[in-house]
């Protein structure tokens, strides 16, 4: 029968062993809600966080009244689907600002790939960390989409400048009320259309022309024209600059129709005189 020193000694410990055991639980529970508090903090910004926020007020009841066991089964499954969360929102995060990236040539696009990569790689161990990084990125490609924004804006509107029928640009142009990618998006609606309505005035122009070339050739006559011309314009037309390649076509079309035209004079003139020479012998 052990004495009751060693049984006093085998108490304490025991009751040391449990101390640790609670106090452990204590902690994990803890840092559990600290991290859930930060996460929920974070996905505030990009989702609606009513179920965690409750979830959230159950685990800490369980903390207060010291069922730290019960606690804990509320706080890991909370905490699992609040990374989760994160890691779904931080990878479309990423991806929006790969795709702002790629259609930038900001010089210092290589920095913020590489933060991207450094909050990646923390996102995992640190996601408060990453966050905050990927924040500071969100700021600067804010920035940057703002001045390709305007950029585009500038772009597409040089390219009609001074055109008759492309008033509606400026209009479709100026109701654009979209932030970021969605404002690109229009953008590269209105530029896709503005191209298509020069290529089809410019096609219409060229076949008129051909179309003059080959009744011409049907009546035995070459209209003078430079073989080169047709690939020159839709060269510089393939360049960006639509309004110069319209100037190119209607002045290659305007000489076709000249030289058409003279070409029926000449036709005509010939006309008369065989008919006047007809007259003269009957």
């Amino acid at each position: 029968m052990p004495s009751p020193y060693l049984s006093r000694i085998k108490l304490e410990k025991e009751l040391e062993k449990r101390a640790k055991a609670i106090r452990e639980k204590r902690e994990k529970c803890e840092k559990e809600l600290n991290d859930i508090d930060k996460g929920i903090e974070i996905l505030k910004k990009y989702a609606d966080v009513k179920d965690f926020q409750k979830r959230r007020s159950d685990a800490r009841e369980k903390f207060q009244a010291k069922d730290f066991d019960a606690c804990i089964e509320l706080t890991k499954p909370l905490m699992k689907e609040i990374k989760d969360k994160i890691e779904t929102i931080f990878k479309d995060e990423r991806g929006k600002i790969e795709e702002i990236i790629s259609i930038s040539t900001v010089e210092d696009s290589a920095k913020i790939r590489a933060d991207l990569e450094e909050a990646t790689n923390k996102l995992s161990s640190d996601f408060v960390s990453s966050f905050s990084i990927l924040e500071e990125i969100k700021s600067k490609t804010s920035e940057m989409m703002r001045d390709v924004i305007e950029k585009k804006k500038k772009e597409i509107l040089s390219k009609v400048e001074n055109v008759e029928g492309f008033e509606w640009v400026k209009k479709l142009i100026d109701e654009i009320k979209d932030e970021g990618m969605d404002a690109l998006k229009s953008l590269k609606k209105i530029e896709d259309d503005v191209r298509n309505k020069f290529r089809d005035m410019v096609d219409e122009k060229l076949e008129n022309a051909e179309d003059l070339i080959r009744l011409a050739s049907s009546a035995h006559y070459n209209i003078p024209v430079d073989p080169e011309k047709k690939s020159h314009i839709m060269d510089i037309f393939n360049s960006g600059n639509y309004a110069y390649a319209l100037k190119l076509v209607d002045e290659y079309y305007s000489s076709v129709k000249d030289a058409f035209k003279l070409f029926f004079k000449k036709l005509w003139d010939i006309s008369e005189m065989i008919i006047r020479e007809g007259k003269a012998m009957g």
